[in-house]
């Protein structure tokens, strides 16, 4: 097994490594340091609508 680090907003990128699991034909990745990129959702903090009159 491969250590590869890793500081991209990745999917695949957990405490600094890269975690991905097996390889394949790499698709169309934005990021030009890794072919595998794939940028992580920006999750957004649901504010409730009763929070606000409380």
């Amino acid at each position: 097994m491969t250590t590869i680090n890793c500081s991209l907003n990745c999917i695949y990128q957990a405490d600094g490594m890269c975690n991905l699991e097996n390889t394949t034909m790499s698709s169309i990745s934005t990021n030009p340091e890794c072919v595998y990129y794939q940028e992580k959702e920006t999750k957004v903090p649901s504010i409730d609508i009763l929070e606000i009159y409380i």
